[in-house]
């Protein structure tokens, strides 16, 4: 009987053994799998942040932009009425019922001013249409090249962080 007996323990002790390194093994495929899960986590939110960092820049540029087209446009219509106001008076002076007085108007020279003011208008409304066209094309341009930008940063971002591959859907 003593025979049938000694070989249990080590059975038993081998078992045993056998178990305690298969959930060794097993918590550390799980702290492998959630590592690798944190870091791909990570290189996502990264990714998206940049991302929405790039949108963001680009969208700022395209503010930008439109208050330059905008003060630009104020400009022009600034040019535009003070012609017409100008070109009223002097009509008024040469042709017209009685003006109303130069120290009420506050000009000494009404046809002279609209002369001048006429000719800063040719100049200035040309080049100011030309502004807002190139402002516009740029505009454009940012418009066209954004989503290139922000797929190019993102997987940039995400690639640097860890991740082995990228998708982005629209």
């Amino acid at each position: 009987m003593k025979r049938s007996r000694s070989g249990q323990a080590m059975v038993f002790g081998a078992l045993t053994l056998f178990c305690l390194v298969s959930f060794a093994a097993a918590a550390f495929n799980v702290g492998q799998v959630s590592s690798r899960r944190l870091q791909v986590q990570n290189a996502a939110d990264q990714a998206a942040l940049a991302g929405a960092q790039v949108e963001a820049d680009l969208l700022s540029e395209v503010a930008w932009i439109n208050d330059g087209m905008a003060y630009v446009y104020y400009n022009l219509m600034r040019y535009a009425v003070d012609v017409s106001a100008y070109a009223v008076l002097a009509e008024l002076k040469q042709h017209g019922p009685v003006p109303p007085s130069d120290a009420l108007v506050g000009l000494s020279d009404p046809v002279g001013t609209y002369d001048e003011t006429y000719a800063q208008g040719q100049a200035w409304i040309t080049r100011g249409q030309a502004w807002i066209d190139h402002l516009e094309k740029l505009e454009d341009g940012i418009s066209v090249a954004a989503p290139g930008l922000i797929r190019q940063e993102v997987f940039r971002v995400a690639l640097a962080h860890g991740a082995e591959k990228v998708a982005i859907f629209p």
